[in-house]
């Protein structure tokens, strides 16, 4: 994934983007050495600069349903490594009530291909810090605010009209219209400034973006050569298991302190962190650790920083717990031992009146799934089984197993999920996957296509890694470029090599998600392994080393 794409919180900004620019250089029309130039002539057989050419696109578009408002080009920055950009915004209006920003931004060292990047949480993402690892590597980028101008992430007020009706139109644009416009503009826009289509054209997302990418391989099989979901926000599940999860620690003293969670962690990995072969502070298996808090009741029930109540041990057990409906079916899955640094904390401070409740009850109010509910169990999980009706699920949900057109296509899906990702468990992807591969075969076969979903889709899993970034497991790896090996060679990935997050991408883990410090070191690197394969310590060497782990 290289960077996730998230909204970066206002006290991280100067962490992540410089105060000034520096021009590193200019484009020069020059007529060629060696030879006299005609004057008369010499003018019409130089290049058009690189500014000419990035303003004239605001004044001379004229497409229907699209306004470009800006078109300006960026000095190359030194500091942050950004090249020479023209940077475009605009509105595209597919219906009268719809508008749709975008910008685009296109290095003037281009690579000849572009990339989409996703949004997080309820939000587009439109910053230029999320596009530069991209552009440093040559990439055009596109992204979109999905239709509404919200940039923090929980803010779900623009899915309700002032009557209290669902603003439909938004919500459409946001669950699955606004990105496509974004690449077909895109595409069209990098065509007329560059002289040529893009060769190659990516998506990059996580979580609300991973679920955009998925929508985009389900919907528009066309759009993309090759797209990167992380942890994908494609489904109910999240929002279940994050109410059910919370509610077990909003029970009378539930809570536990800082020391109490270290001490939970800490039983967690004695118990579990060997069973993979390598004792280095993440449980690779968290679904086969059962663990049970229990052994760190207080005597007498008395409860102390160097043990638990009864009241917290039934918070943490159910914490640990899936969730099922009346017929047996899970529909929340509990969190996995040995998260506890990073997962704990985020719960400890959810309530019915935190931002995130607010936003996911909002969006589910106007998608047309009940909310007058009082955060019980049962009422989550008649939410859960309602929305199966509703509106959100014909504009949200990006659950179609089918992915056979996009296969005809010879589009590439990368999948991957942390195994200790708090906010998204892990399971549903994976039973996701496995359907896909099954469904896309059958589907492949009745249209007399001799190609395998195999060949096209691969899901990876991250040990230790929380919600797109963090936890205890290295999160960080070049997506953009695993994806483009795949697309250019035809040879699926078999292993990636992930390493710890930069300390600002740290920093933000922690600030975004409250997560504690991890306790494993910042030269850890780790393989991120296609599933069900995991990576197993081969007994020599170092264990901060991913050369020293095998896939198995």
């Amino acid at each position: 994934m290289g960077y996730p794409i998230l909204q970066l919180p206002s006290q991280l900004e100067e962490m992540m983007v410089s105060a000034g620019r520096v021009l590193v250089f200019v484009l020069l029309g020059l007529a060629p050495t060696g030879c006299a130039a005609d004057p008369d002539t010499a003018s019409d057989t130089l290049p058009i600069p690189a500014s000419e050419k990035c303003e004239n696109l605001q004044h001379s578009w004229k497409k229907p349903h699209t306004r470009l408002e800006a078109a300006r080009m960026l000095p190359a920055d030194v500091t942050t490594g950004a090249p020479q950009i023209c940077e475009v915004a605009g509105r595209i209006s597919p219906n009268e009530t719809s508008t749709i920003g975008v910008v685009y931004r296109f290095p003037v060292e281009w690579n000849h291909k572009i990339v989409g990047l996703g949004g997080g949480g309820f939000a587009g993402n439109v910053r230029l810090d999320a596009a530069l690892p991209a552009l440093i590597k040559g990439y055009a980028t596109m992204q979109t605010d999905t239709g509404h101008a919200a940039t923090e992430p929980w803010n779900t007020a623009w899915a309700v009209e002032e009557d209290g009706s669902p603003n439909v139109e938004g919500l459409i644009d946001f669950g699955y219209r606004a990105v496509h416009e974004m690449t077909v503009l895109g595409k069209d826009l990098a065509e007329t400034y560059y002289g040529q289509l893009p060769a190659k054209s990516y998506f990059q997302g996580c979580s609300q973006g991973g679920r955009q990418g998925m929508v985009a391989a389900q919907k528009y099989p066309q759009d993309f050569d090759g797209i990167i979901a992380g942890a994908p926000a494609f489904n109910d599940v999240a929002r279940v298991s994050m109410s059910l999860i919370s509610r077990a620690f909003l029970a009378e003293n539930a809570k536990l302190s800082v020391p109490q969670i270290q001490l939970v962690n800490s039983a967690a990995l004695a118990a579990c962190d060997g069973e993979d072969g390598a004792v280095d502070g993440i449980i690779s298996m968290p679904d086969a650790c059962s663990w049970d808090p229990q052994e760190l009741l207080c005597a007498g029930g008395v409860s102390g920083d160097d043990c638990l109540s009864p009241a917290q041990v039934a918070a943490v057990q159910s914490a640990y717990s899936d969730k099922r409906d009346m017929n047996g079916k899970i529909v929340a899955y509990g969190l996995a031992r040995g998260s506890e640094l990073s997962s704990f904390p985020w719960f400890m401070a959810l309530d019915q009146d935190s931002q995130l409740e607010t936003g996911y009850y909002n969006f589910a109010s106007a998608a047309g799934f009940p909310t007058d509910t009082d955060f019980s169990t049962n009422d989550v999980i008649a939410s859960h089984a309602a929305q199966k009706d509703s509106l959100f699920d014909r504009i949200y949900t990006a659950d179609n197993p089918d992915l056979s057109e996009f296969v005809k296509e010879e589009g590439k899906l990368l999948l991957w999920h942390g195994l200790y990702d708090q906010l998204l468990p892990p399971e549903p992807l994976i039973d996701y996957y496995q359907e896909a591969l099954e469904v896309t075969d059958q589907r492949l076969l009745a249209k007399s296509s001799s190609r395998k979903a195999e060949e096209s889709v691969q899901l990876f899993t991250a040990i230790g890694v929380s919600h797109c970034l963090g936890g205890a497991g290295p999160s960080t790896f070049d997506g953009l470029a695993v994806i483009d090996a795949w697309v250019e060679s035809g040879e699926k990935p078999v292993r990636i090599v992930a390493s710890q997050p930069p300390p600002a991408m740290a920093a933000l883990a922690r600030a975004l998600m409250g997560e504690l410090p991890r306790l494993t070191p910042d030269s850890m690197t780790r393989p991120l392994c296609p599933w069900p394969q995991l990576p197993r310590y081969d007994g020599e060497g170092s264990l901060e080393i991913a050369a020293n782990f095998v896939c198995r």
